[in-house]
């Protein structure tokens, strides 16, 4: 049994060692709120920018922020895109980061060569980001 009064702490995303329990979580998506499970509640925010000097957005992507085993969890439900990280802003980064890559790629496939949903991602991207080269 573990003694409460003495916890060795695991850093959330990392194996807890023999008798460790899990950090208290900061919960920055949900502020003043401390989760005592795994999982948690979850809020929505507006992607507005790529943050980008080569790349905008024409219209926001809607990002679902979560508590997903102790870190935040950021999706992008439409690309079945998702980043995880300890803060909402490093989620965001994350995110903006790997739309650009995608965007990237998917510019350079055609079509013909890509499943349906895959094309489907690449469709949205191309008609939701912009070059500013």
């Amino acid at each position: 049994m573990i003694d409460k009064t003495k916890h060795v702490y695991a850093k959330p995303g990392e194996y807890k060692a023999a008798g460790a329990v899990p950090a208290p979580v900061v919960n920055t998506a949900f502020p003043g709120k401390r989760l005592k499970t795994k999982t948690g509640g979850e809020k929505f925010i507006v992607l507005n920018d790529l943050n980008d000097q080569h790349y905008k957005l024409k219209t926001p992507f809607r990002v679902k922020i979560s508590i997903q085993d102790g870190e935040l969890l950021g999706e992008i439900e439409e690309l079945e895109l998702y980043a995880f990280g300890e803060s909402e802003t490093g989620v965001l980064e994350e995110l903006r980061s790997d739309l650009i890559d995608l965007y990237e790629n998917f510019s350079q496939i055609d079509k013909e060569n890509l499943g349906e949903t895959p094309a489907k991602w690449k469709q949205i991207l191309l008609t939701r980001i912009i070059e500013t080269k």
